[in-house]
């Protein structure tokens, strides 16, 4: 088990967590092993368990971000805000993170990316998370935002966020729960 606290980290930005995690992991890696996958859904509100951020590890976020490796010998995902082990088997995060019987509104859809494109194109000025009064709805983290180099521009997480199969469908896939369980344990979604 790799130890999380070897990267930058700063709550409540998860895309710019994982944004500087595949960074670095791609130091050390093929950077063709890594995804960087955006859960959401139509109405921005998906229940995820076993994460940091609540006492009983269950939460509704309107997004979360995560990072897949795959290789020949394992599927794994890394996710800085999870209880479960870092990296934990990619089956197991889905499986344990992602409950079955939950209402339709509330149920993940996936967009897989791979991490050479989401370090090409991903860029937040962090508007997003901004009040109607312009305080920080949580604290910025301290490094500057991510303004990638080929980046339509400045802000660009609405894009990633969406599940929209025609946003940005030459750098990413929708992808089901189903789907999604398919490609981590067989590299393939349909």
């Amino acid at each position: 088990e790799e130890s999380r606290h070897g990267f930058q980290y700063q709550s409540c930005y998860c895309e710019e967590n994982v944004y500087l995690m595949g960074k670095e992991m791609a130091n050390h890696r093929p950077i063709d092993e890594f995804h960087v996958i955006f859960v959401s859904n139509s109405t921005r509100s998906v229940l995820l368990t076993n994460q940091l951020a609540n006492e009983n590890g269950t939460v509704c976020w309107d997004y979360h971000v995560i990072l897949l490796h795959t290789n020949a010998n394992s599927s794994l995902v890394y996710d800085l805000d999870s209880r479960l082990a870092f990296p934990v088997a990619a089956t197991e995060y889905i499986i344990e993170s992602f409950p079955r019987q939950v209402r339709s509104e509330l149920a993940p859809i996936f967009r897989l990316i791979p991490l050479s494109s989401y370090l090409s194109f991903f860029s937040s000025d962090r508007s997003h998370m901004l009040s109607p009064l312009g305080s920080y709805l949580s604290p910025p983290p301290p490094w500057p935002p991510i303004s990638s180099s080929e980046a339509l521009s400045s802000n660009e997480i609405d894009s990633f966020i969406s599940m929209n199969s025609l946003v940005l469908p030459r750098i990413s896939q929708i992808l089901s729960l189903h789907q999604m369980l398919k490609f981590v344990t067989t590299g393939c979604y349909e």
